[in-house]
């Protein structure tokens, strides 16, 4: 199919952009609003490309999420997602009105949208009227954290500006994989902020009440049970062989029990 051979699979579907060139917008979406962005025979994507001048990818992934690359400066991507965002309020239709537009940020620059004790998030949402979420894990395979941010169209599209205009002089640290989204793992996807259960994540954000374990605390420890001196032992008035103890004796393993 067209479709196919315009995306490319995988993590390196961007051939048409630089080696060196990095996106400067990656969202992650679920698989059934792939084919609304990518249209008949590749037609919606090839008209963005064509009118924006940009490179847009969606590698093509079997499983339940993808990733949508863009790269331009960041005045053009946003003018792209906004071209975007309609395809995603089918898939998060609420009586709102609201979409859930989802970020992969690396995870070296997480610190930046939270702040110190969650007050830069807390400035972020207060300055947008947005619900900006950052989950505590990474992607499965990847260093990729997901930033949510929820509102109507207007108020998420310029949650995202706030976000990638506060991150675009920030330079990320350290080892660097970006998501494949064909490593998907439907157990934790409401951790990382994915679509592994083919629905809406409800894992909580970060800077509420901390970061969330993957695995569960374990139960308690039961309580020991409880020692009743003698009750399971044999008949102290007893000795060996069942034979009556002398009374001294008896009268003294008494006075011990």
């Amino acid at each position: 199919m067209k479709r196919n051979s315009d995306m490319n699979s995988g993590r390196g579907g961007m051939k048409r952009s630089r080696p060196s060139e990095e996106p400067s917008l990656r969202l992650l979406i679920p698989s059934k609003v792939a084919g609304s962005i990518i249209g008949k025979g590749g037609k919606n994507i090839s008209r963005l490309r064509s009118d924006f001048n940009a490179t847009v990818q969606v590698p093509d992934c079997s499983g339940p999420e993808r990733v949508v690359s863009i790269t331009a400066d960041l005045e053009t991507s946003l003018k792209i997602l906004g071209e975007i965002i309609p395809c995603l309020e089918e898939f998060f239709s609420s009586s709102k009105g609201e979409v859930d537009v989802r970020l992969l940020v690396h995870q070296s620059l997480a610190g930046c949208v939270i702040g110190k004790g969650g007050a830069k998030v807390k400035e972020l949402r207060e300055k947008t009227s947005a619900k900006i979420k950052i989950f505590g894990i990474c992607c499965p395979q990847s260093t990729d954290r997901v930033v949510s941010v929820v509102g109507n169209p207007e108020v998420a599209l310029n949650g995202v500006k706030e976000i990638l205009t506060l991150l675009k002089d920030t330079p990320q640290k350290g080892y660097s994989e970006m998501y494949d989204p064909t490593n998907f793992d439907e157990e934790f996807a409401e951790d990382y902020g994915g679509f592994g259960t083919g629905r809406p994540p409800a894992g909580r954000p970060v800077w509420e009440g901390g970061a969330p374990g993957r695995f569960p605390p374990p139960p308690p420890p039961p309580p020991p049970a409880p020692f009743r001196r003698g009750t399971d032992l044999p008949d102290q008035t007893q000795g060996t062989r069942g034979r009556a103890l002398p009374p001294m004796r008896r009268d003294a393993r008494r006075a011990w029990r």
